[in-house]
Order: C-alpha cells, then structure tokens, then sequence
C-alpha cells in the first residue's frame, strides 16, 4: 500500500475505468473543482474529511492561479479612474 492509496482502492478504480488515477489525484481534484466553483476551503475540508481548513488549502488547494476576478476588478479601477490610482 502506498500514502496515496488505500486497501480495496483499486478495485474501485478499475470499476470506475480510472486504474491509473491515484487517491490522493482525485481528492486533489475534487478539492480543485470546489475551489473553481467558488465554494468555501471549509466545504472543501468538510468533504475531503479533514479537521482544519487550513489542512485542504496546504494539501489540495492551488495558489498562484492567475484570477479572473481580480483582473476584471483592476481593469474597472483603472477604466473608471481618470487621475493617479
């Protein structure tokens, strides 16, 4: 058994047709999926099962994608504002 997989876990794969997925790329990828859907790090560390927050967001969650959000944001300021920011 390796950290990422669990007793009985291939079985279930193979019958999912995902043998070579392991368990810790599909919780990453569940955790990813809540994340860009905008749901909340607390519904991510509730289903993924774990104690703490902070436990999804260091283990599964990504920084450093590039945010739509926050460039539509800025591009208003900017559009908006006719003197220095």
């Amino acid at each position: 058994m390796t950290p990422t997989t669990s007793p009985g876990s291939g079985a279930i794969h193979d019958s999912l047709g995902v043998s070579d997925v392991s368990s810790y790329n599909f919780r990453k990828t569940v955790a990813r999926l809540i994340d860009e859907a905008g749901q909340s790090a607390r519904i991510g560390a509730d289903h993924l099962g774990h104690a703490t927050v902070s436990t999804a967001q260091d283990r599964y969650m990504s920084r450093g994608r590039v945010r739509n959000q926050v460039a539509d944001l800025l591009a208003e300021v900017v559009k908006g504002n006719s003197g220095p920011l």
